[in-house]
């Protein structure tokens, strides 16, 4: 980053942010000469930001830090995925600091990219920051829509935001009502039936490959998910994933449990879900040796 002469080395204001006390001779310093900057868009300036703002400037910001925070992180996020990480934390700092007004919060989640809700939803954000992001989520979102194959080039926010880990409570829910509902069923005017039973065929494994990665990334959920969409179309594709796709991420009392309440259903295939993704427990050993045994407890007791 170019300076001119009057502005010191963004190295050496980093070191002083980060060592300096909230309202130090050191710390105001530190700021007025970030404030100056007039190359305010680069990397470096970021981490200059964010250091005022996790130290002197933690209880008490002004206005100009908190929105130069947010300006700088977004921009560098449009730049490059690779400093997604770098920019959410310094995101992060400034939509939840105590000087943060609703409106900036509201305005600034507005020019957030889709990508970036997920990270700035996690558990270890505060309840501000999360609460705001499920509403803007729902603003994105007004009303769930129907799964077709493009859904899956072209995700919708809820389905991105899913693909974070560790999502706050709210920010998860928030995200699961709102993801794409089962395909629609009905036959177009012009489809002949190969051509209406193919378009099904495509959506709804599409539908399936949703809600596998959302299982996937969210292992711990499993049980929730379960419960939440009970009666609901979505319920026997997590059921079916849980139990033909994925077991070896299953806690085995859940699996346990699935298997046996679709044999008291007498829900056809189950068996066949069980058994041949199941039984080669060496082959998935591979993958450790936990895969396997989850596994087991379901093949070895009686379903009936």
């Amino acid at each position: 980053m170019a300076i001119n002469d009057s502005r010191l080395p963004v190295e050496f204001l980093l070191a002083v942010a980060a060592g300096a006390e909230p309202g130090s001779a050191a710390a105001t310093m530190a700021a007025e000469q970030a404030h100056g900057m007039t190359e305010a868009n680069g990397q470096q300036y970021g981490q200059l930001l964010e250091a005022l703002l996790r130290k002197p400037c933690r209880e008490k910001a002004p206005a100009w830090l908190l929105e130069a925070a947010v300006t700088n992180g977004l921009r560098q996020a449009a730049e490059s995925e690779y400093l997604l990480g770098t920019t959410t934390e310094l995101t992060a700092l400034a939509l939840a600091h105590p000087d943060c007004g609703e409106s900036m919060r509201t305005d600034a989640l507005l020019r957030c990219p889709d990508g970036l809700l997920g990270p700035l939803g996690t558990a270890d954000r505060p309840a501000v920051l999360t609460d705001a992001v499920a509403a803007e989520l729902r603003r994105r979102v007004p009303q769930r829509c129907r799964m077709t194959p493009d859904l899956i080039k072209e995700p919708t926010p809820a389905q991105l935001v899913l693909r974070t880990e560790r999502l706050h409570d709210g920010v998860f829910d928030a995200a699961v009502a709102l993801l794409p509902d089962a395909p629609d069923r009905t036959r177009r005017e012009d489809e002949d039936f190969d051509g209406w039973s193919d378009r099904i065929k495509a959506a709804r494994a599409s539908w399936e490959h949703m809600w596998r990665v959302v299982l996937e990334r969210h292992p711990n959920r499993h049980a929730q998910l379960v419960a939440t969409t009970a009666g609901m179309a979505a319920n026997r594709v997590i059921r079916d994933q849980l139990l033909g796709g994925l077991p070896w991420m299953v806690e085995p009392v859940l699996l346990r449990r699935i298997a046996l309440d679709d044999q008291s259903k007498r829900v056809p295939y189950t068996g066949i879900l069980i058994v041949p993704r199941c039984r080669p427990a060496p082959q998935r050993a591979r993958r450790g040796r936990r895969g396997a045994d989850r596994c087991a407890p379901v093949v070895s007791g009686p379903l009936g």
